[in-house]
């Protein structure tokens, strides 16, 4: 069974607040080259400060530069009404995937939650493989596995994207419903997760260090355990555990007083630029973190250091600027890292080693 990497992209602003069509066209670009695919307009996109019309822009410009077969559709929104008006459109510009979260803000009962995704799927029709997508921390709306098991019968689901702390019980909801896909929103350790069963993790991290990614999938594929697994479970420092990183979610205070990540992709700046002035990069943090480059570690040991850094949309989005792809302007409240995380990201974005797609 091989993992899919689909990254949790980020919605790139320019610095007056609109979307930079062209900053995300080129991140997408650079990202189709490292993972296997993109998750558009979800919690890291920072949907819920789109319009519809800047969502189905972003799903539009992931299909011309990756494909229909690659690219993930979030058409989720608070009403199905909405949801569904997103679905048709993005099926109409091609997308053969969608994905939509439950409904939030107001509680959901489980017969309101099951005609909530029926709508949608009654909208679409056939034309799409349709995924729920759960992160009870962001929606208030709990979904034990014998509930979406239920949810998934009668709205004909594919399966779902699983985030927060209902990461904890995937094998729970893969057993609850064979036969269908799981995504993890938890990328800390893909190893963990393709063990567990699921077909994939949906990576905030991947979106931010593709590099890092693609060579722990290539050891995955290969069937390399010693180079994927390295320290696998740990956080990369000592007695924190590994399940930190929640796609597009801070998860409260990180092993080392932070927040939060997910890191940065692109082109990698001069080695021993810190990217903030004053800063050599080899700070308190970056000290935690070890000396050794990323090159040096396995896939998951190199992917345990940038876990260890937190995982924030504004993190993430620091990291993205430094290596060259647009601003880390946000519309929503997106934790951006202080001067010192600033400098330990800058570190792990000049030592990400070089790299080439793994094998589909």
């Amino acid at each position: 069974m091989s993992l899919e990497v689909l990254s949790a992209v980020p919605t790139l602003f320019a610095a007056d607040g609109s979307v930079d069509l062209a900053a995300n066209r080129a991140l997408y670009v650079h990202l189709a080259g490292l993972v296997d695919g993109l998750f558009v307009a979800g919690t890291t996109g920072e949907f819920p400060a789109l319009s519809d019309d800047e969502r189905l822009s972003l799903v539009s410009i992931a299909l011309d530069v990756a494909g229909p077969d690659r690219v993930v559709a979030h058409v989720g929104a608070a009403s199905a009404r909405q949801a569904a008006r997103l679905a048709v459109a993005a099926v109409g510009l091609g997308v053969r995937r969608i994905a939509a979260i439950t409904p939030f803000y107001l509680p959901a009962r489980p017969d309101e939650l099951t005609r909530h995704y029926v709508l949608i799927r009654d909208a679409v029709g056939s034309a799409a493989e349709f995924y729920a997508y759960i992160f009870h921390e962001r929606t208030g709306v709990h979904v034990p596995p014998p509930l979406f098991a239920t949810v998934a019968a009668a709205a004909g689901l594919s399966g779902a994207k699983v985030s927060g702390g209902s990461a904890g019980a995937l094998a729970e909801y893969v057993a609850s419903a064979p036969g269908l896909r799981f995504f993890s929103g938890d990328d800390s350790n893909p190893g963990r997760s393709l063990a567990l069963g699921c077909s994939g993790v949906v990576s905030g991290r991947s979106a931010a260090y593709p590099e890092v990614f693609a060579t722990l999938l290539r050891a995955l594929r290969d069937g390399d355990g010693d180079a994927a697994s390295g320290v696998s479970g740990q956080s990369g420092v000592p007695g924190q555990p590994g399940l930190l990183g929640q796609e597009g979610q801070s998860g409260g205070a990180g092993p080392l007083g932070q927040s939060g990540l997910s890191g940065a992709s692109g082109l990698p700046g001069p080695p021993g630029q810190s990217g903030v002035p004053g800063q050599s990069g080899t700070s308190a943090l970056s000290g935690a973190l070890g000396q050794s480059g990323a090159s040096e570690l396995s896939g998951q040991e190199a992917l345990d250091r940038i876990v260890a850094l937190g995982a924030s949309i504004g993190r993430l989005k620091h990291a993205i600027m430094l290596r060259g792809f647009g601003t880390d302007a946000a519309r929503m409240t997106v934790d951006p890292p202080d001067f010192t995380t600033a400098a330990a990201i800058a570190e792990q974005v000049a030592n990400l080693p070089q790299t080439t797609p793994a094998p589909r």
